[in-house]
């Protein structure tokens, strides 16, 4: 008997089947991948949310300031590091630390660029600045001063966002603006937007506790254009066009 040999054209048919085949798998495993660390980034932010909650109970209310400079000890104090200006290549524990496990938590999985802080490897994150954590040479906005608030003045938990994807231009940032801040320059605000790195999506943590992944971004309406460079738009945005999104009352 005869044995019957595939043709050209029905190899090339197979082969480009199993192309179209493994195609579909890597798709289907880069999106699994993703999501994961779109699910664990939200965990991280979540444990972030909670320290901050448990240092506010400590501190009678009181959320952990975003970042103020300790003269009697010449250091750099942040929501999230500490750095000595004589020893800047080693980031301490900040004001949160101590309440959540270490510093690997304020690490985004989907982030690998340098971080923004000397001796920190740690980055991604970004604390809401404008109306929450505030701190020194922020200026008065709205009536606010440096000073953090005060849980007992949030009237709108579920809205005013806590914890995010940091992101600009530079890469991450660790301080959260509102667009409209007048407060400090126009470019601080811009380099103090959020990242959607997670499938064209970005993650948020509230003051209530609850997270979210959201496609939705937005600019702030009649921004300079160099500011806007500074944002690196569409890679990264606002949570709403005014401050709505960070607005605790």
């Amino acid at each position: 008997m005869r044995t019957r040999a595939f043709t050209l054209i029905e190899c090339l048919v197979a082969i480009a089947v199993m192309g179209l085949l493994m195609a579909l798998a890597l798709t289907s495993f880069s999106g699994a991948r993703d999501q994961s660390k779109r699910i664990t980034c939200l965990a991280n932010q979540s444990q972030i949310a909670l320290a901050i909650t448990v240092y506010t109970n400590t501190y009678d209310g009181l959320f952990p300031i975003a970042q103020y400079y300790d003269q009697a000890h010449f250091a750099l104090v942040a929501w999230d590091t500490m750095t000595y200006v004589d020893d800047p290549k080693h980031a301490r524990p900040g004001l949160i630390w101590e309440y959540n496990d270490g510093g690997a938590v304020q690490q985004c999985p989907s982030f690998s660029e340098a971080s923004m802080t000397s001796g920190d490897v740690f980055t991604g994150y970004n604390y809401n600045t404008t109306y929450i954590g505030r701190g020194e040479n922020e200026g008065a906005y709205r009536g606010m001063g440096t000073a953090p608030a005060n849980l007992s003045q949030v009237r709108f938990p579920g809205r005013a966002a806590l914890i995010g994807d940091g992101g600009w231009s530079g890469g991450a940032n660790k301080f959260m603006r509102a667009p409209l801040d007048a407060g400090v320059a126009e470019g601080a605000v811009h380099s103090g937007a959020q990242a959607y790195r997670h499938g064209n999506r970005t993650n948020v943590v509230y003051i209530d506790g609850h997270g979210q992944s959201t496609d939705r971004r937005f600019r702030k309406p009649s921004a300079q254009p160099f500011n806007e460079g500074l944002l690196r738009w569409p890679n990264n945005g606002f949570l709403s066009p005014d401050d709505k999104a960070y607005a605790h009352r």
